[in-house]
Parts: C-alpha cells; structure tokens; sequence
C-alpha cells in the first residue's frame, strides 16, 4: 500500500496554548480475536484498507475519526490485518493507545512513520489473553510517546476559530395555550392550578404560549440576567410549530440583542434529499437575520443525534454539501457525538444531554484533546481547529412521560455544579445547558415553583467565571395593584412603578371571575381556577411604566388581589389590595381533587386542586439523552 506524500508548510500550530506536532503515519492492526477496538488519541483516519483476511467469517470493519474497529463471527479466530492511513496530532509528549477485544487471541498495533512514500516500524503493542474482571472487554492501555515519531514531524498551520465565550440554552418553544397566541393547547397536558400532567415541574410563568412575543422577551430578560447568550430552538421541519415559534421569536431577540440558532431534530424518517431540504429553508429563511448565531461571520447549527438511523458522516458531507450549494450560505455545523469520526464532516461536536457519562470530568478533558487536536487530511498548508462544545446539565426526570423513566437527582444543585466545573476545565469554546425549558424531562432552568430562581443564580455564577463577565445588579421590581369596581364588574389594574421589569407576576383573585385583559392591546394573562372562590393569572413580562387591566366579574365581596413579580434576577416583590363589590349571580363551580378546604388567601396555594382538567395532544418523541 502507498504511503502518504503530501507537501506541507512547515509552520507553527498550536491548540488549547500547546504547540501541536503532527505526524502522517500507517498503522497496521492485526488480530486473532473474534472483535477488537482500537482508539488512538489525537489520531485522523483518511482511509484504512482489509490487507489480509478479507474473507473471515462475517467480518466487519470500521474506521473513522480516531477509532478502528473488527468484528467477525464468533469464536472465529481467522487472522486478519487492517491498514490505516491517517494522521497523528500531539498536544503534548504522548498519546494514549486504548485496545479492547475480546478472550480469545490477539490483538497487535504497530505504528509506522511515513516520509517520501516509506514506511518505519517506531512502536508497536500488543494486548493479548484475558483481563481478570473484565466481562469479556479485556482492555489493556499503553503511551505512544511523540519521541518514536522524530524526524517525521510535519508542521501544519491551524488556524484558531475567532469564537468568543458564550453560554447557549437548548430551547423548547412547543408550549401552546389557548389563551395565547396560537390559541391551542400544545405540550402542555392535564393542566391544573396544582400540576400539569406531563411536566416534571410547574413553570413559575405558568402554563404559557411560546408565540407570545411577551413570554419570549421574558425567558431572554431571565437568561440574558444569568449570562445566558442564546438559545438552541429545537426545530422539527417548515411549518411545524416550533418553526412558527422561531420566526416569532427572531424579532424579539434582536431587539434584546441576543442570539438563536435551531437544534436540528434528525431523529426522524428523512431522505438525505429531505433533510438538506430542510436544512436549506433554515440557511435562507433565517441564517440572515441579525439575532441568528454566527461563528466568523457563518450561520451556526446544532444537529442532533447525527449517528441515528445509521447515517454516517459521508451521508452528512452530502447533505450538507446539497444545503449549502442549494441556499448559497456556508454554515458552521456542531454534531452530538462523540465520535471523532463526524469532524471530517462537522465543525465541532458536542453531546445534547450528559447524563449517560459517569465522569464528567475526565470524560470531558479527553474529548475535548480528541476535538481540539484533529486535523483531518490538511490541504493547502492550513487546517481551522475544530470546536469543543461541553454541556451542563441540572438533572433529569422523566418519569411521568415514560415507563419506568430515567431519574437523575439534582442533588440540590450539586449535579449542575458538577457539569459545570467538568465543562470549565475542558475549555470549552462554548457551554450548553441542557436546558432552558424542556419540562417534560426535567431538565429546565428556567425558574419554577419547585426551584424559584435558584439555577439560574448557579449559571450566573458559573457564565462570570467563564466568560470573566459582570453580572448585573440584583434589583427587585416595584409592583401596584389598583382596584376598582362597579356593581359586579371589578378592573384590576396591575401597574409596573420602577424601572425594572417584571418577567413574571403572579396573580391570586379571590371571589371573582378572572376575564381577558383588555390592555395594553394584544396582552395575554394564562389564567386557571384554583378553587371554589379563587382564580389564578399568570402574566408575562410587564415593562417598567406598564399597566396592565385584567376585567373581572365579582362573585363574592369584597374582592381580595394578591399579586407577586420577579425581576430577572430573581428578586420578588407583592402587592395586595381589595375592592368591595356587588356579586353576580352565578353557580361557582365544582371543585375536583384534594385540596380545596386550603385557605384562599395563602400564598402558595400548593394543595389547592383544579376546578378541572384540561387535556391536550402533544407529540410523543425519543428521550434527547
């Protein structure tokens, strides 16, 4: 087989501060055993060949990224020899050699240099026989050391990506309510004034509608107070809900100076021609507006589960290839996975939700070696470093939506900070947080009623030590409620005094029938009955000199408001006021559940039950973990 012969600059390289060594080499893997996998650091597979045993039984051979793997039928102990050709990057003295196979036989990695067409054996390894304990995996270790490799040291020119620091959120903007914007349920199942059905937590925003222009600026109000600097919107194809809620939301981030990008959903029935269908509406639609994520000046998207349906990364050149020739814009593509082998295709990897990793720590320190130190095939004397995204992640709970479920305890907080140090001392190019608002699998930081504003005051804390940025002050919002009322009619009129708005407040009225909001023009107040005399109204965000009047039909006297507000940062204030008022009469409605003997006036009422239950059709869908 011939040997790589590639012209290069001889210049420096460097990644995460370290110079960077590169080395074309062959490798050839022999073995005797019915499978093996071999992993070498800081190594790019260009193309491997079957050189001895082509015909063993059942033989399956896979290369790619830093990663060969051999499988034949079992028991079979046919010799076979793979030769791979690629490139060896080194960050620092050595790289690790990881071999598994399995109890029978061999397994032996020699490692060749590779200058002017010829080959030099400089290191070789053999992991033989049976790991006590090992259940059949039989892994064995061993350090390539840069020295074996002297004399064809290649140095190749790699280009730092210019990314500044962010903190990005996966977002999901699937919630409808019928008394928002898209006038339907959607997502939201079984809702109460106590629980929503398929909702680990109870938002503090309640149940809201994500096309409300409102409740988006005060989910980027909240983030951006915490050092949130975009979101991630899980994007399920043209004209899906969540698309809509995209194009709603552009605007507003703009406005607020913040950035979106989609979370590409692949695990679906898609041709390759569908998906670059798809993927190019996104590049021409949207990758142009201000507020779309860009890296060097390139739209940026997240791809979800690209290993799934077995689409490997000459599927995804394809797609990608189509896409960007299709819509004229050249994107910057970021994969879930782990697998080194997508970086020939992808820009960068990541993983969408970490809790299958039981070190984060050392997990995440290799991974992103393995990222920052790829190189691929370097063409032209240059190559731009990969990026190196790490994900946190506050625990997950998805157990009322699936059977068992998965349950990952919070901890009180200790599992975030856990994600958190393991992410910083990866240096990541950016964070993820998984995530802002799925409440199906417990995995919000958006503020809740189980935990107020206490994750985002942790990624506050973590997004300063990253981004060595400025949180801003802590200032509480002043709130006033104003009563009025005339026979059975009662205007409440919730009025924002300071000059910090109120992403949240919350309404309790007791002994009346909570209506529309009748200003400012287009407000939506998400409203539920929380027992026989009292309502419940949810009101997004209300801007500083705002007044918001809600209409109301009196149905006992006098008429009692209690009302709370949240600036961004988490500071609360109340207010409460009451109005006597002519009652209407009317039937009060029945009362279902336990609960309902809870005083009306207590604040949180977190016995008081429904006065129904309201249903709705949501999608059903894989777990992202």
């Amino acid at each position: 087989m011939a040997g790589l012969s590639v012209a290069f600059l001889l210049l420096a390289m460097s990644a995460g501060g370290q110079e960077l060594k590169v080395f074309p080499v062959t490798i050839e893997i022999e073995t005797q055993s019915d499978w093996t996998t071999v992993t070498i650091e800081g190594l790019s597979i260009s193309k491997y060949e079957v050189v001895e045993g082509a015909r063993a039984p059942d033989l399956r051979v896979s290369a790619g990224g830093s990663t060969v793997s051999i499988g034949k039928r079992q028991y079979d102990t046919t010799r076979v020899v793979v030769d791979v050709e690629g490139y060896i990057a080194f960050a620092g003295d050595a790289v690790e050699v990881v071999v598994d196979k399995g109890d029978l036989e061999y397994t032996t990695v020699r490692v060749y240099t590779v200058v002017e067409g010829a080959r030099k054996l400089v290191w070789n390894f053999t992991n033989s026989g049976v790991v006590p304990g090992s259940g059949g995996v039989n892994t064995r270790r061993a350090r390539l050391p840069v020295s074996a490799l002297a004399g064809a040291e290649l140095r190749v020119r790699v280009r730092e990506p210019a990314v500044p620091k962010m903190v990005l959120a996966f977002y999901y903007p699937w919630y409808g309510n019928p008394q928002g914007v898209s006038g339907r349920w959607y997502h939201w199942d079984m809702v109460s004034y106590r629980e929503i059905g398929t909702a680990t937590d109870y938002p503090l925003l309640g149940p809201y509608d994500s096309w409300d222009p409102r409740v988006v600026r005060s989910h980027i109000r909240m983030a951006k107070a915490a050092g949130i600097d975009g979101f991630v919107s899980s994007w399920w194809g043209p004209g899906t809900f969540e698309d809509e809620a995209f194009a709603r939301m552009l605007d507003v981030a703009a406005e607020e100076g913040f950035k979106l990008t989609i979370y590409y959903e692949s695990v679906r029935e898609l041709t390759a021609d569908q998906i670059s269908a798809e993927l190019a509406y996104v590049l021409k639609r949207y990758s142009g507006h201000p507020a779309f994520l860009r890296f060097e000046g390139r739209p940026v998207i997240f791809v979800y589960a690209v290993g799934a349906y077995q689409r490997s990364p000459s599927f995804w050149r394809g797609v990608i290839e189509r896409a960007e020739n299709s819509s004229g814009v050249k994107a910057v593509w970021i994969a879930d996975t782990f697998d080194t082998a997508y970086l020939s295709v992808f820009d960068g990897l990541h993983t969408y939700n970490p809790i299958w990793i039981s070190d984060h720590l050392s997990t995440y320190l290799r991974e992103a070696r393995l990222v920052k130190s790829y190189v691929g095939v370097p063409s032209g004397g240059e190559v731009v470093r990969k990026l190196w995204v790490a994900t946190v992640n506050p625990g997950y709970d998805d157990r009322k939506i699936r059977k068992p479920g998965t349950y990952v305890p919070r901890e009180g907080g200790a599992y975030y900070r856990r994600t958190w140090e393991a992410a910083l001392a990866s240096e990541p190019d950016a964070v993820l947080i998984c995530t802002w608002s799925e409440w199906h699998e417990g995995t919000e930081v958006e503020p809740s009623r189980e935990y107020g504003f206490a994750y985002l005051d942790l990624t506050r804390e973590y997004a300063a030590r990253y981004k060595a940025w400025q949180p801003p002050p802590a200032r509480a919002p002043q709130i006033g409620l104003n009563l009025s009322a005339s026979d059975n009619l009662v205007t409440i009129e919730v009025v924002n005094r300071g000059d910090e708005p109120a992403v949240i407040t919350q309404l309790l009225v007791t002994n009346a029938s909570l209506g529309v909001a009748v200003e400012p023009e287009g407000f939506r107040a998400y409203r539920l009955q929380v027992n026989s005399t009292t309502s419940a109204a949810f009101l997004p965000f209300i801007g500083p000199g705002e007044r918001v009047s809600i209409r109301a039909v009196a149905t006992g006297s006098p008429v009692r408001v209690l009302a709370q507000s949240w600036s961004a940062t988490g500071q609360r204030a109340t207010a409460e006021a009451a109005v006597e008022a002519k009652p209407a009469q009317q039937r009060q409605p029945k009362v279902t559940g336990s609960g309902g003997g809870a005083p009306a006036w207590q604040w949180p009422l977190a016995a008081a039950a429904a006065a129904g239950v309201l249903l709705l059709r949501r999608r059903r869908r894989g777990p992202h973990s």
